[in-house]
């Protein structure tokens, strides 16, 4: 079974929420970088059955995403326009339990030089 996780996100600056965006789509002004991470947050029901652990896939999520479940950091990945996948088990993710879900993406300003992410400076207008 899948989850499309497309459609209304919580988002803000450093896991402090301040409004809602429709994802995909943009949150923040491109042409500005973030102070710290910018987060994303909602609320999944996972569906009942005989199931014992999911798959997280992002697709695209640049600036090195970080994954976290009911507040618990479960996963973080270099991000680049590429997939990334992250597996979800154990007491986290069980059958039927609703949780939050938040990605949270570097700002341009903190990432990794070798990050996939990494824009250089002289294209920066452009992200």
């Amino acid at each position: 079974m899948q989850i499309n996780l497309n459609g209304t996100w919580e988002y803000g600056s450093n896991r402090v929420y301040e409004g809602s965006v429709s994802v995909p789509g943009l949150a923040a002004d491109p042409s500005k970088m973030n102070v710290g991470p910018l987060c994303y947050k909602r609320s999944v029901n996972l569906p009942a059955g005989h199931w014992t652990h999911a798959t997280l896939i992002l697709k695209g999520a640049r600036f090195s995403p970080a994954i976290f479940i009911d507040g618990e950091l479960v996963g973080k990945k270099q991000g680049g326009m590429t997939t990334t996948t992250y597996l979800l088990s154990g007491q986290i993710v069980q059958p039927g339990k609703t949780i939050t879900l938040e990605i949270a993406l570097q700002s341009l300003a903190d990432l990794d030089p070798q990050d996939a992410s990494r824009i250089p400076r002289a294209d920066h207008w452009r992200s």
